[in-house]
């Protein structure tokens, strides 16, 4: 369980006034992932939800760590917060959870996946501890401590590891036992003391527990004795450097308040504004005096009324909110804090603000939409919608993030309007909007009140002014399981109910066009009261008679050459899954999992534009769980591995203009390579090379391809000849050179360009 409870639904108050034009782009080398069958850009969508930020109090304040719950989602700064780095593309370790630094080293400690992670350059490299934990390999937790040259590690079942040599060797300590007891709070002083809070998420209750002796042994402090309301929940625990018997315990909880010791926890009394409560996810002093607490800040935390004032949450981009904070001890009214956008610095103790963001790669991106144009894109992802208008750009500019709301969330339904970009139509939770004229006003459309969250918006095939929306709703409290299907006839501005007659905690959402009409399938998801695929025509609603094994729907994809044809992707609870294709509008099903065996989380699909057979599809590898790729290249008959993500990585939506994917870590552009075969033959006239192309994850021949023979001449490539590739993929050119040394190239030309990328053969000596 990790550390924070709101970074899937956190909202913001400004919208997007700025674009990312202003902000240095990354080198091209760190944007580009080259795999054995496919090369991914990342198209610059930088941002992300962060758990966790710390500064090195040396060298001027110029190393900043971030985390970020996405596969590797650790990132350092060494210009303080102006631009981030990230993990190199060759390793992965899951989602990002924790960090904390030495003082007196700068080494920097990670909490990332199941791992344990140091570096000792600053982030620029980081080798793993997680062999040195004690026991049988436990799961790192959510949550680091350093003090006094100690470090505490979280782990799961109630325990912590503690290491007083850097991290070369851990000792397991129980602070309380049980399977869902997480330390979500670690902090020392630098007497030797350390507290922690430990949370139960069987009970959502949580306890304070300290030691005496620098980690080694642990109790539970009884803070109801001392003064706290019984059955308080907190969400950290802060030590003041300048007193160390003066303790913060922080909560958020509406109920309960924050508390405040100023005898090393022995009394408690309520911290109040006023005569108000103030709490928040975490509390930090800022080591000269003042204390941070949600979004208010104190210079006098010493007295036990302080005098609070409210930061500025704005920023250029996005807003602050407050849950972590991270104080420059060289400079202390330098202050990081987290936003929807991403990370905020302040020079001013949070009277200003400037968005820090480029580098990071943790946006979520949930939907995709283009319009004819290409230039133009809209995406849904977390913390609101991002824009560009020059997509077709080497670098394109982002306008991230954009909310129709004042106090918007992720967004994970959007559509354009093919023939006008500026025109969108988005669905945020229980109310649905549109623009046209960019995203400078929005409007609320006319709809039945519905409550849930709006997951896909589909346009008819026939007319775009015609479209369907999705909308799935998984409360506990209200209504639950429930969802449905709206439409509208005049591009989104009014909406009409469906009457969907099951219910749909999670669902798909995709339209056909059959003998001049439209057909609508849903998919009932996850959490929903059956199993199955709805049809809407001609009024009615009716359940396809098909047998899919109880699996859940994750995905519909209607063919668009040939509206007949359907794709479904299915899980079960478990997360294994299948696939189905209809050639017949859904009346008969077949199964179609040739090469996706060992594959969970079957998703996202899309058929590539200009063939009539190729098509990608989404999924999880079931041994190491990073998010796949899969490509057919026969109307889904057989499967091949396309790219490989990373550990825990989910992909959320695929586009084709070349291929477009959105996933955990923003979104990338997605190119097949080829592979080449390169054999030489002696022959009286010199030497016959024969060249022979594939696609290098179907193993497909590519036939009629230029490809171009080079021979290294005076330390330089010069080209030889151009030939085609014939029916066999194979390209035959004699030569008369016997000696130097040879290599083929194929540079895809327009009509290949959206599907492949450049494809290089070995260099081959004559």
């Amino acid at each position: 369980m990790f550390k924070h409870h709101r970074w899937l639904s956190v909202g913001f108050i400004s919208l997007v006034a700025l674009s990312a034009q202003s902000l240095p782009a990354a080198a091209d080398d760190d944007l580009v992932d080259r795999q054995d069958t496919a090369v991914a850009t990342n198209l610059e969508l930088f941002g992300g939800l962060l758990l966790d930020i710390k500064v090195d109090p040396n060298d001027d304040g110029q190393y900043v760590y971030v985390t970020t719950y996405t596969p590797n989602g650790v990132f350092s700064s060494q210009d303080s917060g102006t631009t981030w780095t990230g993990l190199s593309a060759d390793v992965d370790y899951g989602a990002g959870k924790a960090v904390v630094v030495d003082p007196a080293s700068g080494d920097v400690y990670a909490a990332i996946g199941d791992d344990l992670l140091v570096s000792t350059n600053h982030g620029t490299s980081w080798t793993s501890l997680t062999d040195n934990l004690a026991g049988e390999l436990p799961l790192v937790g959510s949550e680091l401590g350093w003090s006094n040259g100690t470090l505490v590690v979280a782990v799961d079942n109630g325990a912590v590891q503690v290491s007083s040599d850097k991290g070369n060797t851990f000792t397991s300590v129980t602070l309380e036992t049980g399977t869902r007891q997480n330390a979500i709070s670690i902090q020392g002083d630098a007497a030797g003391k350390w507290y922690a809070v430990l949370m139960d998420y069987d009970t959502d209750t949580s306890q304070v527990f300290s030691s005496l002796d620098d980690g080694v042994t642990w109790a539970m402090l009884d803070v109801e004795a001392g003064g706290v309301t019984a059955g308080s929940v907190f969400y950290s625990i802060a030590v003041d450097p300048i007193n160390i018997e003066h303790l913060v315990l922080s909560s958020y909880h509406p109920d309960y308040d924050s508390y405040q010791s100023f005898d090393g926890g022995d009394t408690w009394t309520a911290l109040l504004n006023g005569t108000s409560r103030i709490g928040g996810e975490e509390a930090v002093f800022d080591g000269v005096g003042g204390l941070y607490l949600g979004i208010y800040y104190t210079n006098d935390a010493s007295v036990a009324a302080p005098v609070w004032s409210q930061i500025t949450t704005d920023t250029p981009l996005s807003s602050v909110q407050g849950d972590q904070y991270a104080v420059d001890a060289v400079h202390p009214t330098t202050v990081y804090s987290n936003t929807a956008f991403g990370v905020a610095k302040s020079e001013d103790q949070g009277a200003t603000w400037v968005d820090s963001v480029t580098g990071i790669s943790a946006v979520q991106t949930f939907a995709i939409a283009q319009a004819n144009d290409k230039d133009r894109m809209w995406l849904g992802a977390n913390g609101g919608l991002a824009k560009t208008s020059n997509f077709t750009a080497e670098h394109p500019d982002w306008e991230y993030p954009i909310s129709p709301e004042e106090n918007g969330g992720s967004i994970y339904a959007v559509w354009v309007k093919p023939s006008d970009g500026d025109y969108v139509v988005t669905g945020a939770s229980n109310f649905l909007y549109y623009t046209a004229d960019g995203g400078d006003t929005w409007t609320q459309a006319e709809a039945p009140e519905f409550f849930g969250t709006v997951q896909a918006i589909v346009p008819s095939p026939r007319d775009n002014s015609i479209l369907y929306a999705l909308y799935t709703n998984n409360s506990l409290t209200e209504d639950d399981y429930n969802g449905g299907v709206m439409k509208s006839t005049d591009a989104g501005k009014n909406w009409s109910e469906l009457d969907f007659p099951s219910t749909l905690a999670d669902g798909a959402l995709a339209v056909a066009e059959q003998d001049d009409r439209d057909v609508v399938y849903v998919g009932i998801g996850a959490g929903g009261s059956e199993n199955g695929i709805y049809t809407y025509a001609d009024g009615e609603w009716t359940l396809l008679d098909a047998d899919f094994n109880e699996f859940y729907v994750n995905n519909l994809l209607v063919h668009p050459q040939d509206n007949t044809i359907i794709f479904a992707s299915f899980e079960t609870e478990s997360t294994a899954g299948s696939l189905y294709r209809s050639a017949d509008g859904g009346d008969n099903w077949e199964e179609i999992t040739t090469g996706l065996d060992d594959t969970n989380h079957l998703g996202v699909m899309v058929a590539q534009t200009d063939s009539t057979t190729t098509l990608y599809l989404s999924g999880q590898d079931g041994h190491g769980g990073e998010g796949m790729l899969y490509k057919s290249t026969d109307s889904g008959d057989s499967w091949s591995a396309y790219y490989q993500g990373k550990k825990q990585e989910f992909f959320y939506a695929l586009l084709f203009d070349g291929l477009v994917a959105g996933n955990d870590r923003g979104l990338y552009g997605l190119q097949s390579l080829g592979d080449f075969s390169l054999k030489k033959k002696a022959v009286a006239s010199g030497t016959r090379l024969t060249a022979t192309l594939r696609d290098a994850a179907t193993r497909d021949r590519l036939v009629n391809k230029r490809v171009t023979l080079y021979r290294k001449v005076n330390g330089s490539w010069r080209e030889l000849r151009t030939v085609k590739t014939d029916s066999q993929g194979r390209a035959r050119v004699t030569i008369s050179a016997t000696s130097g040394r040879v290599k083929v190239v194929w540079k895809p030309k327009a009509a290949d360009r959206a599907e492949y990328s450049r494809t290089s053969s070995r260099v081959v000596q004559l």
